[in-house]
């Protein structure tokens, strides 16, 4: 997969407008303004990815390698896998790898079925809400940390610009997904076959990335065996697959807080 230049690197931002300008004819003022937008954006956007570990390295190395087109990062909370994939995820879109970044929302309830809140009314938008807004708090932090000026604003318009979008498990079918980093996080909530429909999405230019830990599994069909798990699957069978690369975090490699590995270790008992 050959790499686009940084915007930044092959040409400056003036000399990018004036281009588009005179491409335009000074006409179709309201798509230049969203091309400024779009550009100013890009091109502010700082990501500088730390590893607080051995295996945050290892991990980052995986998903830094062209020839590994799904990478799975499985085991313990707190291990940064979700903030690692989309901070990598950032950088790439920041260096025009890609596109877009698609994020797939699992649709099993935290607490349960029997801690369900029922029917979340409204548009497609309103029940992504709570996911974005999760994300959103992330991609604030990975931008902030990285010295991004501004990093509100920028997350807000990579969130409403479409550069990062939001598709359901349960609407993924007849889809094909280009040019995108494909973020599965919660993976441990999806059975075998969800995982074989949102695998069979890839097309063009697409790179996934699947992080869970099987202890948080929620899903009743999963938990009772009933079903097989997707992430358990994709980790024992794909690894022997070129193109995938598998990181196993433990215990010992959180790194939100300390005292989370103290909790697991009373919880596994």
């Amino acid at each position: 997969m050959g790499k686009k230049k940084n915007l930044q690197e092959a040409i400056s931002y003036e000399e990018l407008m004036y281009i588009e300008e005179k491409k335009l004819g000074g006409a179709k003022f309201e798509y230049l303004d969203a091309f400024k937008n779009q550009l100013k954006m890009q091109t502010s956007i700082k990501v500088d990815i730390k590893c607080k570990n051995d295996k945050q390295k290892q991990f980052l190395k995986q998903l830094k390698d062209n020839t590994k087109e799904i990478v799975i990062g499985c085991g313990s909370a707190g291990c940064g896998k979700s903030f690692v994939s989309l901070s990598y995820a950032l950088k790439a879109l920041k260096d025009s790898d890609y596109e877009k970044i698609v994020m797939i929302i699992p649709t099993a309830p935290a607490g349960g079925k029997d801690m369900e809140l029922g029917l979340l009314k409204g548009t497609m938008e309103d029940k992504t809400q709570p996911f974005l807004e999760a994300d959103k708090d992330t991609v604030k932090k990975i931008l902030k940390l990285s010295g991004t000026q501004d990093y509100e604003t920028i997350a807000n318009s990579l969130m409403n610009s479409g550069k990062i979008q939001y598709e359901f498990v349960n609407f993924l079918l007849g889809k094909t997904i280009d040019n995108a980093v494909i973020l599965i996080n919660e993976a441990e909530q999806y059975t075998k076959e969800n995982m074989r429909l949102i695998l069979t999405r890839m097309g063009e230019n697409t790179k996934v990335i699947i992080t869970g830990d099987s202890r948080q599994v929620n899903r009743r069909d999963i938990v009772n065996k009933k079903s097989e798990s997707g992430l358990d699957f994709v980790a024992n069978n794909l690894i022997s697959l070129d193109e995938v690369a598998v990181t196993e975090f433990s215990e010992e490699d959180i790194v939100r807080n300390p005292l989370i590995t103290k909790i697991l270790k009373i919880f596994d008992k």
